[in-house]
């Protein structure tokens, strides 16, 4: 490889002093700092006995050599004890400068009065005070009123002779903002007789906000995962399952501690086969993947669970873990499987009842058709009688006579209210767009004898188009508009015909200036064959207004009757609009 230095380069002498310093001595050995003390102690021991000897045996030129190679081993020793007390000083330089770039506070204490007696800059800035406020302070002070009786009880374990831990954490009663967190340590130790504790400390607020706010999110997935109604489970990258959450253990019919350790196909609740498939899935990266799993749990019942497998995968894409989220559809395919059974059972009866009601309509019509024929067999005959025998007819024979035609006529009517309503139809009838304007002007034309009769007058507002029957409309406006004419007032009735917008609707109002329905009749008079008033009173065969209900009801609408704003009666009809359809 180009530039690849093989021959090792030899470390300045610096370096090799402060490694050196530095590293610990093998055990039973004297560190190297410690030999070169000893070296140099003996140095100076021996020049100092041949100067010693050459002062007091040698002469002349011979003393003189012998002094002067006596100070020159002075020197030399001298300076080598300078250069190993100048890397001492370099080191605890060193030492002090990596304690400030690592934010790591330095304090000297006091033993004996536990003040502090040095801080380093780094000390100041995690302690929130200068230099000058630290020197002097009780170390206790630094700490929360919590953590001084902790402090207390170490410093009087410590004089007892007690081992004290060395390493311990507290909270920092920080001036000017919210509480610190430090670990920190403290170490003994001896200086010219003085005892000092060393403490050296490190702000890890970030680390334990982080900490806590990673147990807060913990504890908050945990709650979720617990409370979940779906079962979820986490499973290692061989399947065996890790964790599973209370609703999995519920669907299992087992305890979770039962579970944990094993395989999903080992516990029954899929095969090997389909525990297969989901592995091919995660390693292919088909995930989420959904799967399918039924069994019979130990209560004999079939549980359907619809599961979503997705892979967690480390930095290098290796899957660390599984998790699988199931939805138990047992219930939801039972009440899908009572709901089908439910709507056949519906679809069956209205088939029927659709059935019966053709059947009532047929039979309503022949019948209809039958009695019509006898009703004009009497009306034949009595205007026959008439014409043959009125002349000889009395007074009273005549009053018969105008009584049977009259009866014949309530028949009559009858009968083709009968056919009418047997020959409505189920369900909806919104096929169609009715005009009302056009469907009212047919209704009024068809009641015109009766309006001239009666010197009727019938008003309008502007009325809607809306969806339905048209035949059917009709027959609603003209059983409305012909029961005020003839329930209005007893000389020249008054009829409104009114039209309001009702959300997504229309309420149509037929208006008179009759007497009013009472309150105890108004729901009454909408029943099949209900009078209001007594037969021969008003014509009418009660079947009218049953009519409108059921016409009202096959439009999606509503009927009912209350006091008109002038006095009568007031008939609303509430029908949809177009956006209803």
């Amino acid at each position: 490889m180009a530039g690849r230095q093989d021959t090792p380069i030899a470390p300045p002498r610096a370096v090799r002093r402060l490694v050196a310093a530095l590293e610990p001595p093998a055990r039973g050995a004297i560190p190297r700092a410690a030999r070169g003390t000893l070296v140099v102690l003996a140095g100076l021991g021996l020049g100092a006995v041949l100067f010693t000897a050459a002062e007091l045996h040698l002469d002349g030129a011979a003393g003189i050599a012998v002094r002067a190679l006596v100070a020159v081993a002075l020197a030399g020793s001298l300076a080598l004890a300078v250069q190993r007390l100048r890397a001492r000083i370099d080191v605890m330089e060193a030492f002090r400068r990596g304690q400030d770039a690592m934010g790591e506070a330095l304090l000297l204490i006091d033993a004996t009065t536990m003040c502090i007696v040095y801080g380093s800059p780094a000390a100041a800035v995690l302690y929130g005070r200068s230099l000058e406020e630290l020197v002097g302070l009780p170390a206790r002070e630094l700490a929360l009123p919590a953590d001084q009786a902790t402090i207390d009880a170490r410093g009087h374990l410590r004089e007892a002779g007690h081992r004290v831990p060395e390493r311990a954490a507290m909270q920092i009663a920080h001036p000017g903002s919210d509480p610190r967190f430090a670990e920190w340590a403290t170490i003994p130790l001896t200086v010219d007789g003085h005892r000092l504790l060393l403490s050296l400390a490190r702000d890890v607020t970030s680390r334990q906000r982080a900490e806590r706010r990673l147990a807060e999110e913990h504890a908050f997935l945990e709650a979720v995962l617990e409370a979940a109604a779906g079962p979820i489970s986490v499973l290692a990258p061989d399947g065996r399952l890790l964790r599973v959450n209370a609703a999995t253990a519920r669907l299992a019919g087992m305890e979770p501690g039962a579970m944990a350790g094993r395989t999903p196909w080992e516990l029954g609740l899929m095969t090997a086969e389909q525990g297969a498939e989901v592995a091919t899935a995660l390693r292919e990266r088909r995930d989420p993947f959904r799967h399918a799993v039924s069994w019979r749990d130990r209560a004999g019942r079939e549980r359907s669970v619809i599961c979503s497998a997705t892979a967690m995968r480390d930095g290098a894409g290796r899957i660390t873990s599984a998790v699988s989220v199931g939805v138990d559809l047992t219930g939801q395919r039972a009440a899908e499987e009572r709901a089908r059974r439910a709507h056949a059972a519906l679809d069956l009866r209205s088939h029927e009842l659709e059935r019966s009601n053709r059947d009532l309509a047929e039979f309503a019509d022949r019948a209809a058709h039958e009695l019509r024929e006898s009703v004009h067999a009497v009306s034949g005959f009595t205007d026959l009688l008439d014409a043959h025998d009125g002349a000889v007819l009395d007074a009273r024979g005549r009053s018969y006579l105008a009584a049977v035609r009259e009866a014949a006529g309530d028949m009559d009517e009858l009968l083709d209210g009968v056919a009418a309503y047997g020959s409505l139809g189920s369900g909806e009838a919104l096929a169609c767009d009715v005009d009302c304007e056009r469907t009212l002007d047919a209704v009024l034309t068809e009641l015109a004898e009766e309006i001239d009769a009666r010197a009727a007058a019938v008003t309008r507002d502007p009325l809607p188009t809306v969806p339905g029957d048209p035949g059917e409309l009709t027959a609603l406006l003209s059983n409305l508009v012909g029961n005020a004419l003839r329930f209005g007032g007893a000389t020249s009735p008054r009829v409104h015909v009114a039209a309001q917008r009702r959300d997504l609707g229309w309420q149509l109002t037929v208006s008179d200036d009759g007497d009013g329905v009472p309150p105890a009749e108004r729901q009454r008079i909408f029943q099949l064959f209900r009078r209001l008033h007594p037969r021969g009173a008003h014509r009418g065969a009660g079947v009218g207004l049953a009519l409108c209900q059921r016409i009202v009801e096959r439009h999606g609408g509503a009927i009912w009757v209350d006091d008109a704003a002038g006095g009568g009666s007031a008939f609303h009809v509430t029908l949809p609009d177009r956006e209803a359809r």
